[in-house]
């Protein structure tokens, strides 16, 4: 089902918000459909990287980030709250526990006044980084060449002190300020200092480019960045203080004696008695955001929604996000499911009795799909022709007739199975062994359903079809050449294909038929005999460091014939979905995303834009 190119097939739309034209026409607002939610395995953001936290007190926090998610922390345990926008969100302020902004892309800034979340006038349509506040009636936003001012009940853009990228703002007091960032080339490090009602550029000691400051008194204070550069201030100026062994993107001092300061690969390093020094850390992703007060009480949190906790010294993980790419899953009852992925080794979860749990995998690589005949029975394949078989207790890697990768693998009413991959490779098991089976093609096979004992279909690169009549695979003729990526086909007559670019395909009594696309990469899909359905997708793009650049999901529904868009509560993009008759199942995504749907009615507006961030 899931193939590896979709990682690096990008769909970049830039500054466009798209409507979902598969419907003839937008259904009405109010109409009702099942509710999608992120399952507690994927961590309290669904999978998206964090990018800065606040507290206030020990009780009370938030956290932002990827896709505009905002989670908040009530003195027990973290959980998402309703974010009025899809833009990344880069900074956190609090100044009351109901007087609480964020600002983030294209100039976004939200304000919380203790019920709700809410979009704030903003004065420009730049990246904003950080933001932090005086009061209730004073504050500062950096950004990509912007500096804001909160003063008067509103936001005003300051007068044009640079051009540069400032990631980090700290104000010492009302007349004293540092903020630090790098060059409009990313080439270099570079300052700002607010003294005297004004902000001034000042060099920085060092090329490193800067991505976090904090002060501790308007005399004294630490900023930290590339290389593991960490800058000290006192005496009136900076100097290089010590150089980590990996990038530092936060900085938080609880007092002149004591701080911390995280980066990349869970980096921690704890200051005392004058002295940096590394300290275990447990987890191995990037850590973005950081917040320890007094107490050394505090948070840190970063990539895939990992959120650390620091008491007494001690950081441990707060949260187990999965973090692993869910390529597959394949629903057995109301009660039974398993799902797969690719982590740094293959990743197996099992669904039973409602609570999902990561098993072992005997296999160390990518796991592509797996395929259930029953409780006891069914099959995983993977990278290196991997195919793994369970026997109702535990996972056992069998031999292979290939070395090629496996990307479906779908059972036979009968009993059997079929797999397809890459290279045209197409296998069948027939309850004693595995065995290659003559193919029609060389291109890259995506799906395999079998509706029957002697029908199959199979999906592929360039719209290819291939169809299976008990003797042997053909080639059929196809409405596209755009690559497929999934299928699913009830009935020996009934059945639907997804693929890039939004393509849609019908089976109708045995002829594939084009229905309009939808507006993004799909990967997966499901329908039943009784007209229900889903299809999933979704796209990203990284930038040269690793970070999420742009990132969207979509989930459809099949209402009475037509594909209509509903409500996602993740922006990862989603790779595999299936459901029981009725539509109650699971959908699995990158970093981790794995949401379920009980198949409860609920009143949503399925007319939804899909915003792209450009």
């Amino acid at each position: 089902m899931k193939t590896r190119f979709k990682f690096t097939t990008l769909a970049c739309v830039v500054g466009a918000a798209l409507i979902l034209t598969v419907a003839s026409a937008p259904p009405p607002v109010g109409a009702t459909a099942p509710a999608w939610r992120c399952a507690e395995v994927s961590g309290e953001s669904c999978g998206l990287g964090l990018r800065a936290v606040t507290t206030v007190g020990e009780s009370d926090g938030w956290a932002v980030g990827e896709g505009g998610v905002i989670l908040r922390f009530d003195g027990r345990r973290w959980s998402r709250r309703h974010s009025p926008t899809r833009q990344t969100l880069h900074g956190l302020a609090a100044v009351a526990v109901d007087d609480v902004w964020a600002v983030g892309e294209h100039g976004t800034i939200l304000h919380f006044d203790g019920l709700s979340w809410s979009v704030d006038a903003s004065p420009t349509e730049l990246d904003l980084f950080d933001v932090d506040m005086l009061g209730a009636t004073d504050g500062w936003a950096v950004g990509a060449g912007v500096v804001l001012h909160y003063r008067d009940g509103g936001w005003h853009e300051d007068h044009q002190p640079t051009a540069n990228f400032m990631y980090s703002i700290d104000m010492a007091s009302e007349a004293e300020g540092w903020a630090v960032g790098e060059d409009v080339l990313g080439l270099a490090g570079a300052m700002l200092h607010f003294a005297e009602g004004i902000w001034r550029e000042v060099p920085p000691p060092t090329d490193a480019n800067l991505y976090g400051v904090d002060m501790v008194s308007p005399d004294e204070g630490w900023a930290v960045g590339n290389f593991g550069t960490i800058l000290h201030y006192a005496g009136g100026e900076w100097r290089e203080y010590d150089v980590a062994s990996a990038p530092l993107f936060a900085v938080s001092m609880s007092s002149s004696a004591s701080g911390w300061a995280a980066g990349v690969e869970g980096a921690l390093l704890r200051y005392d008695e004058g002295e940096w020094l590394e300290v275990s850390s447990p987890t191995a992703w990037s850590l973005f955001g950081l917040d320890v007060r007094q107490g050394e009480v505090g948070w840190a949190i970063g990539s895939r929604g990992q959120i650390l906790a620091v008491r007494g010294g001690e950081w441990v993980a707060f949260n187990h996000p999965l973090g692993a790419e869910m390529l597959d899953v394949d629903v057995i009852d109301e009660t039974s499911a398993w799902a797969v992925g690719a982590g740094e080794d293959g990743v197996i979860l099992q669904m039973s009795d409602g609570e999902w749990r990561e098993v072992s995998s005997p296999f160390a690589g990518g796991l592509n799909a797996v395929a259930m005949l029953s409780r006891s029975e069914g099959w995983i394949v993977g990278d290196s022709g991997a195919i793994l078989s369970y026997d109702g207790a535990e996972w056992w890697q069998v031999e292979s007739p290939t070395k090629n990768e496996l990307l479906d693998v779908s059972p036979t009413p009968a009993g059997d199975f079929w797999a397809v991959g890459a290279g045209g490779t197409i296998l069948h098991y027939d309850g004693v062994s595995w065995q290659v089976v003559k193919s029609p093609t060389r291109v890259w096979l995506n799906g395999v359903d079998c509706p029957s004992e002697d029908l199959c279909w199979a999906v592929g690169e360039g719209g290819t079809i291939l169809t299976y009549d008990g003797a042997a695979w053909t080639s059929v003729e196809s409405p596209t050449t755009t690559t497929l990526t999934a299928l699913s086909t009830p009935t020996d007559v009934y059945g639907w294909a997804v693929g890039l670019d939004g393509v849609m395909l019908q089976l109708e009594d045995g002829q594939w038929t084009e229905r309009p696309n939808a507006p993004g990469m799909l990967h997966g899909v499901w329908v039943d005999d009784h007209g229900n359905g889903w299809a999933v997708g979704g796209d990203v793009l990284f930038g040269p460091s690793g970070e999420q650049l742009i990132g969207y999901s979509i989930i459809l529904m099949l209402d009475k014939g037509a594909w209509v868009r509903v409500a996602t509560p993740t922006e990862a993009s989603l790779l595999a979905v299936d459901a029981l008759d009725g539509g109650a199942g699971y959908a699995v995504g990158q970093f981790g995303a794995l949401l379920e749907n009980e198949g409860r009615i609920t009143p949503v507006s399925l007319f939804v834009p899909l915003a792209r961030n450009g």
